[in-house]
């Protein structure tokens, strides 16, 4: 999941280099991106594989403004108790998409 975020945001990176827009924060992001999946890469070789952990869910959105709308999805992870575990992605992935109608 984690990975293809990063990717997505690889791709955008070209298209906003090609665009010649500002890509400072979607190089934040990358960087944060790559950091996050070390951590989830030497948290799965310690992993417990035989506990269910919950259920990976996909939110669809769009976000509009002033004319401008950007559409995205993002995976998110619910816990047996029922509890959004990575609500961090949510908000990051939502601050892309509005950053986005900007450019």
């Amino acid at each position: 999941m984690y990975a293809r975020e990063e990717q997505r945001l690889e791709r955008e990176l070209i298209a906003a280099r090609i665009n010649k827009a500002d890509t400072s924060y979607k190089l934040e992001e990358i960087n944060y991106m790559k950091k996050e999946l070390d951590s989830i890469g030497n948290l799965i070789v310690h992993a417990d594989t035989k506990k269910k952990y919950g259920v990976l869910s996909i939110c669809t959105y769009t976000i509009s403004n002033n004319g401008k709308s950007k559409s995205g999805r993002v995976y998110y992870f619910i816990s047996n108790e029922g509890n959004i575990l990575n609500t961090d992605m949510i908000a990051d992935s939502l601050k892309v998409a509005i950053m986005g109608l900007g450019e």
